[in-house]
């Protein structure tokens, strides 16, 4: 009997303080969030980059497995701006969120990943193509091309 109550008091422990953590960094992930959708120069890629990679407590693991961004994923056009060089990097995606991250880590447009590792500053944003009021995402992507260029 004893060894049962010093396990749920080392659960209830640990739930709390894997609560109190996820909740500090769901807090941190939403400004990113917020900062990518609705700010119009966007977020800067090292803070993209970091809450990107950053994983909540998954309790049925016991370890940091869930990605939050993962989970706010969605289809939409993306626009990666080099701020030191002043130009921009327009694409779409079904899943946006990680077409950014591949970008960076030299999956795709290798112009900006080669800018990235030379240190240029970068800031990125997204527009949802569900709130875009496109019906079609190549035409939203088209109309961004069109205002900003691309590299």
């Amino acid at each position: 009997m004893g060894k049962f109550i010093s396990d749920m008091i080392s659960l209830g422990i640990e739930g709390v303080i894997a609560y109190s953590s996820a909740k500090k960094k769901i807090i941190e992930a939403k400004k990113i969030w917020h900062g990518l959708i609705y700010e119009d120069d966007g977020v800067s890629a090292n803070d993209f980059l970091r809450m990107y990679d950053m994983r909540i407590y998954d309790f049925n693991n016991k370890s940091d497995d869930i990605k939050i961004f993962k989970q706010w994923d969605c289809e939409g056009v993306y626009v990666i701006h080099n701020c030191s060089k002043d130009i921009y990097h327009v694409g779409r995606s079904s899943k946006v969120l990680r077409k950014i991250n591949r970008n960076f880590r030299g999956y795709e447009n290798q112009d900006v990943y080669n800018d990235w590792n030379n240190n240029d500053e970068f800031r990125v944003r997204i527009v949802r193509f569900d709130d875009s009021g496109y019906t079609d995402i190549n035409l939203l992507e088209k109309d961004l091309i069109d205002k900003y260029g691309t590299y």
